[in-house]
């Protein structure tokens, strides 16, 4: 996919050209849009696009902060790949078609979709772009469930994954590859959990001892250097936890804030076993959709995902 929308030019794919441009329209994120403490200049380590200055110095002057105004001079760079006769020539000012042209043909991992009018709101919204559909219904529940846990996870424990760019780029080069889940490993940020939130955190944790409780403190605490606690995991160490690096996996957050959040048993149940096939898949147990590809070739055969266990 990303192959087939990429209209950059020779030069725009010449990493010495001044228009450079180091990704194809359709790819993983190039920069951190938000002004977050966590995110620092060293986090958007890629390289820079040449923008149209007058077009910055136009967003900067109507309030937009730097990195979104960034962000949207970057989309302007390419080419709208789609026009309608009816929005060629627009005299409203207040119709944004020509802005949803740019915005709408440029498809990365996550893309921001600022408020629109026919939404009936005023919030600003990110699309999670990265999973693919699924062979069955369950497991896409299951990624919806886990997807919602996480975005919970980070406004309400205020969980902190930024890594520098590069080495997100990093990661989804590995995860293309064959049977990437259980072969290789990937950049992960071992210390997302601030000091005010661990400690409130770990302090409701009542199922846990005194001492297991201030291990988990020491080493969830967030600090702000380009490479403190960056580490190469597994997708089940991501996941479920990596003794070596003391960090108790994105299971155990989630797990916590089921158990403090949700009051029916019968929700927490259902929840429950969807990150059970999350657990299980990350670590093989269940196939990837590429792994059951793979052993159809090889053994001519006809598998699928057991769900009856959940």
């Amino acid at each position: 996919m990303s192959q087939s929308v990429d209209d950059r030019t020779e030069d725009e794919k010449n990493p010495k050209s001044i228009n450079y441009i180091n990704k194809s329209r359709y790819s993983p994120v190039y920069t951190y849009l938000s002004d977050n403490i966590y995110i620092q200049d060293f986090h958007n380590d890629n390289p820079r696009f040449n923008i149209d200055e007058n077009s910055y110095n136009e967003f900067i002057k109507n309030g937009i902060p730097k990195r979104l105004a960034e962000h949207f001079c970057n989309l302007m760079v390419r080419d709208p790949l789609v026009i309608f006769d009816e929005n060629i020539d627009i005299e409203d000012p207040d119709d944004y078609s020509h802005f949803e042209n740019f915005q709408s043909t440029n498809w990365n991992s996550l893309r921001l979709k600022p408020p629109k009018i026919e939404d009936h709101d005023f919030c600003f919204k990110v699309e999670v772009r990265v999973p693919e559909i699924n062979i069955s219904s369950y497991e896409n529940a299951a990624m919806g469930t886990f997807l919602t846990l996480f975005s919970l996870l980070v406004y309400k424990y205020d969980f902190n994954t930024i890594i520098p760019m590069s080495k997100v780029d990093e990661n989804f080069r590995k995860a293309n590859l064959n049977d990437a889940v259980i072969k290789e490993k990937f950049w992960f940020k071992t210390n997302g959990l601030s000091t005010e939130s661990a400690t409130h955190l770990c302090g409701a944790l009542h199922h846990c001892k005194k001492e297991n409780i201030d291990d988990k403190l020491k080493l969830l605490k967030c600090q702000e250097t380009e490479n403190d606690n960056i580490h190469l995991l597994t997708v089940e160490e991501i996941i479920c936890g990596s003794d070596k690096y003391k960090y108790p996996g994105i299971l155990w957050l989630m797990e916590d804030f089921v158990n403090r959040h949700l009051t029916s048993e019968n929700e927490k149940a259902y929840i429950r076993k969807h990150l059970e096939f999350i657990k299980l898949r990350s670590n093989g147990i269940i196939f990837t959709f590429n792994l059951i590809t793979k052993m159809q070739v090889l053994y001519g055969q006809t598998l699928s995902i057991l769900e009856t266990s959940f």
